[in-house]
């Protein structure tokens, strides 16, 4: 039988430790492993996190773990609640600071102050009867931006709000019957709904609309 001595006399050694090592640079394993793609590198998409925080125990002070949820729980609220509102992108940039008050008519500074005061006071009016509001107008005035205005306040704090464009939201009930019950329930356990173009293009609604 061949020792290992001879078996071993055919290899060039320094080649094979040479290599070694060029496979070590090379190796993937070697290398720094990629970060996961985490939403919240903070928590880790655990929602939470432990921290050392002194705690009080038989009378003795003692630095334990305790869990403390992440702020981006509160975050991922508000995304779902601005998801669920139906809004768009772009009518998620309509604030009150990008409002053009330059050269306006006096009625529509008002609708402004009637809006910013509609937001401010919200908390207060929520859980009266009468706790809604409606800029009425022509076309062009400007509702449409203040009541985004008002919708993306409210949803920045944690309002739910269901947006509801009055035409092609009773369009898209009438094209589904087989989801219209699912989807009126919707609009009406919605914590504010947004009724955009009320009654447009019409004096009063229509029969089916009544219904």
């Amino acid at each position: 039988m061949q020792s290992l001595r001879e078996a071993l006399a055919g290899f060039d050694l320094e080649k094979i430790k040479q290599r070694a090592e060029e496979l070590k640079v090379s190796s993937p394993i070697s290398q720094k492993p990629v970060e996961a793609n985490y939403a919240c590198h903070k928590c880790k998409d655990e929602f939470g996190y432990f921290k050392k925080s002194p705690q009080i125990v038989n009378g003795e002070e003692w630095l334990m773990d305790v869990w403390v949820t992440c702020d981006c729980v509160e975050k991922r609220r508000l995304q779902r609640l601005f998801q669920a509102s139906a809004i768009t992108d772009e009518f998620a940039k309509k604030t009150f600071d990008n409002f053009e008050l330059g050269q306006v008519h006096e009625i529509v500074r008002e609708a402004y102050a009637v809006a910013c005061e509609y937001v401010r006071d919200f908390d207060k009016l929520r859980n009266q009867r009468s706790n809604s509001i409606a800029l009425l107008g022509r076309p062009g005035a400007g509702k449409t931006h203040l009541l985004m205005a008002v919708a993306n306040n409210l949803l920045a704090r944690g309002i739910g709000v269901v947006y509801f464009p009055y035409v092609e939201g009773f369009n898209e009930l009438r094209k589904d019957l087989d989801q219209l019950d699912e989807r009126v329930r919707r609009l009406q356990q919605a914590e504010v709904l947004f009724i955009d173009d009320l009654f447009k293009g019409r004096s009063e609604p229509t029969e089916w609309q009544k219904e």
